[in-house]
């Protein structure tokens, strides 16, 4: 009977301790996303609930550090974007509507821009039996969209949806999103790196 707990508890658990990605829904036009070759990632806009203040940031840069390991893929520094829409009078909490996102590409030389948002930044409890005793997981929830958008076209080229659980941070569950999302654009675009 033990070894049946025991199996049970480690079955339970596998997804959790692998963590949880879902597959990225992506509508994409292929001939465009094969021109992507500079590319600037604004901030997400937060999730309507979420614990903190940051979650469209924290998505953002994750999703900043998994194009930077693309290979034909060059990311406009943040701080240059951010200081140009400072200078623009405009903000970088997911305020930022399409024409907007497309004017500041143009300005920064890029012929994509990302826009996005985040769904879910939240925490959930999962039950773990353990005979009598009842042990209770935290799971950090991240669930986001994202488009990217051709400067010169304002045609959305990309548009995709991923979410990712956590054991450990938010933070891992962003990066979990964002490589999702990145493996996607990848495999879209033929490059298998």
């Amino acid at each position: 009977m033990r070894f049946f707990y025991f199996f049970l508890l480690c079955f339970t658990l596998l997804p959790v301790i692998f963590g949880c990605v879902s597959k990225p829904n992506a509508k994409f036009d292929l001939e465009e996303m094969q021109q992507i070759n500079r590319i600037a990632v604004m901030d997400f806009s937060d999730a309507p609930k979420a614990e903190s203040g940051s979650s469209g940031a924290v998505v953002a840069s994750a999703l900043v550090n998994e194009l930077l390991a693309t290979k034909g893929i060059t990311v406009v520094e943040r701080s240059k974007l951010n200081s140009l829409l400072e200078e623009q009078k405009l903000t970088m909490t997911g305020l930022v509507d399409e024409n907007t996102a497309v004017e500041a590409g143009k300005i920064l030389g890029v012929n994509m821009v990302v826009l996005g948002s985040v769904s879910e930044y939240d925490t959930s409890s999962i039950p773990i039996f353990l005979g009598l005793v009842t042990y209770y997981m935290d799971l950090y929830n991240v669930a986001g969209t994202m488009r990217i958008i051709n400067v010169e076209t304002g045609k959305v080229v990309f548009s995709g949806e991923c979410s990712a659980k956590s054991k450990s941070s938010y933070q891992d569950a962003a990066i979990d999103v964002a490589k999702a999302l990145v493996k996607r654009i990848k495999e879209i675009r033929g490059d298998f790196q």
